[in-house]
C-alpha cells in the first residue's frame, strides 16, 4: 500500500512520491534479516547452511525471477486498454497510441 501511496502521489507532490517510495523500499527490505533469523533458529545447526540456501533460492525465483515474466504477461494484458483510452473514440494508429508524447512523459 505504501508503494501504490507513492506512485498515486507522483502527480501533486514529488517528494512526497519520493519519500513514500523510498520508505516501501525500506519496510520491504527490513524483513529479510526476520526471515534469515527464523530459519536459522528453527533448524537444527548441522542443516541451517542447506535451509539458508534454500530460502534464499526461493525467494530469488519468486521474487527476481517471476517477475519479468509477470509484469511482462500484465503489461500484454493491458495494453489493449491503454490503446484504446490513447486512441479515443476517432479510431488511429496502433503505434502511435504507444509513444511517450501520449503519456507526457
Amino acid at each position: 500500500p505504501v508503494l501504490f501511496f507513492g506512485f498515486i502521489s507522483a502527480d501533486h507532490s514529488l517528494p512526497l512520491c519520493y519519500g513514500l517510495t523510498f520508505a516501501a523500499g525500506l519496510l520491504l527490505n527490513a524483513n529479510w534479516s526476520i526471515v534469515s533469523d527464523m530459519t536459522l533458529y528453527i533448524v537444527i545447526p548441522t542443516r541451517r547452511s542447506i535451509a539458508s540456501a534454500t530460502q534464499i533460492l526461493v525467494s530469488h525465483m519468486f521474487g527476481d525471477a517471476f517477475s519479468p515474466y509477470l509484469i511482462g504477461a500484465l503489461a500484454d494484458a493491458f495494453k489493449p486498454h491503454i490503446i484504446h483510452a490513447n486512441m479515443g473514440e476517432g479510431g488511429g494508429d496502433y503505434e502511435a497510441a504507444l509513444t511517450p508524447e501520449e503519456y507526457d512523459v
